[in-house]
């Protein structure tokens, strides 16, 4: 077992190149929600196992959910962990967020793959509050039924004016992905 982000997982040791949905461990697969997963490891992931350090902190970026998008800290939405352009957010499970068939509606679901890309884009850039969403696309791959989400969101590509980041969302009753979103956030030129 190791403590990671606050939370207490099992780990694995894999093939070096791959990391898990949680892990900044190079080789290292962390289980969560009963299962595990393994996606290519990012450069930016590669470069933050290499030290390379967020622009922003989790407590910083939790701060700026409470106090400017309140909406999404009363509904349980809360950053796990942010990298060089990379964020895993949960959002905690409520009777509220149920539509009819007992399945998570799916507003709830784009909410938290939109609050994970901004977390990226912010832990990339560092506090860029004007950053926002140009352009959100979501597949839903499975019902996701009652219980936590889990978003990763990685950026692909972040330039001057734009950035195209990756979402995939994890359900803890389900064990692969519930949907996956790509989008793009339109970013404040900065003055020079």
């Amino acid at each position: 077992m190791q403590e990671v982000w606050g939370q207490v997982l099992a780990c694995e040791r894999r093939e070096p190149g791959t990391f898990s949905i949680h892990s900044l461990c190079a080789g290292t697969e962390f289980k969560e929600f009963g299962r595990s997963a393994q996606r290519p490891c990012p450069p930016a992931m590669r470069r933050l196992i290499g030290r390379t350090l967020a622009a922003i902190t989790v407590d910083d970026f939790n701060r700026i959910m409470e106090q400017e998008l309140s909406w999404a800290h009363e509904i349980g939405m809360r950053a796990q962990s942010i990298g060089d352009g990379e964020a895993v957010i949960r959002l905690q499970f409520t009777h509220e967020m149920l539509r009819p068939g007992g399945t998570v509606a799916g507003p709830f679901l784009m909410a938290l793959a939109d609050a994970a890309m901004y977390a990226a884009v912010m832990g990339k850039l560092g506090v860029v509050k004007m950053a926002v969403t140009s352009n959100l696309n979501i597949n839903f791959m499975h019902r996701p039924h009652p219980g936590n989400l889990l978003a990763e969101a990685r950026a692909l590509k972040v330039g001057k004016r734009l950035a195209m980041l990756d979402v995939i969302i994890y359900s803890e009753s389900h064990d692969g992905p519930v949907a996956h979103a790509t989008g793009t956030y339109s970013v404040p030129q900065q003055n020079a």
